[in-house]
């Protein structure tokens, strides 16, 4: 019975890898080539020392390297393998190019949009801190805690604003005052909190040195 249940467990790993190693060549070749016609081409004969030479006169790129590789193969090999693994790899740039695209452009555009948000913040309360609490070092200010805690904080008004804009039609008018008054608030509560904190622990600094005394 385990000696079934390996058995199963090993096929099932093999045709996992088999199926994730053919999709990457078939994504490598398809995007070497530009069509079929080059694939299956017959290169004229030339001279090994002026093909070596051309090579290395200029850098190569990936994708010329790879074709130059790919090219030197018989041509059995590239009509039986090459061409196979092209047509796979056309087929799924087919489907995978579109939604990449869309999804990649929408996303990079939104984030790029909260991290100058977030940039901002920064730049904000680092003024803010110079202004109020000019004896604070930078680095305590901005310690690995209090960013975690700011990035944590304006991350969720993203995933809440997001949220919004696509379950709230009427969210789309007011969407802009509330993501500014939310960052706002945020930065707001965040100086304010450093700030007492740094007051009680002046006051109980102070404090403590006025209980030493020098007594005979």
């Amino acid at each position: 019975m385990k000696k079934e249940k390996n058995k199963k467990s090993a096929g099932r790993k093999l045709r996992n890898y088999t199926i994730t190693a053919t999709t990457a060549a078939s994504l490598v070749v398809s995007n070497t080539y530009d069509s079929v016609n080059d694939i299956l081409k017959k290169e004229e004969s030339r001279d090994p020392v002026i093909e070596k030479y051309e090579e290395t006169r200029t850098e190569l790129t990936l994708k010329q390297k790879a074709r130059l590789l790919f090219d030197r193969l018989p041509f059995a090999v590239r009509l039986l393998v090459l061409t196979p693994l092209y047509l796979i790899g056309w087929l799924l740039m087919l489907v995978i190019s579109p939604l990449w695209d869309s999804l990649l452009s929408g996303i990079l555009a939104k984030v790029g949009f909260w991290a100058v948000i977030l940039l901002i913040s920064l730049v904000i309360l680092a003024v803010m801190k110079t202004v109020l609490m000019p004896d604070v070092p930078f680095k305590e200010f901005f310690s690995r805690k209090n960013i975690i805690i700011l990035v944590s904080s304006i991350t969720g008004v993203a995933l809440l604003d997001e949220l919004l804009s696509r379950t709230s039609p009427g969210y789309v008018r007011i969407g802009p005052l509330v993501r500014y008054g939310a960052v706002l608030l945020i930065i707001t509560i965040f100086i304010s909190v450093f700030y007492r904190h740094h007051q009680k622990k002046t006051v109980t600094v102070g404090n403590g040195d006025l209980q030493f005394s020098v007594t005979d």
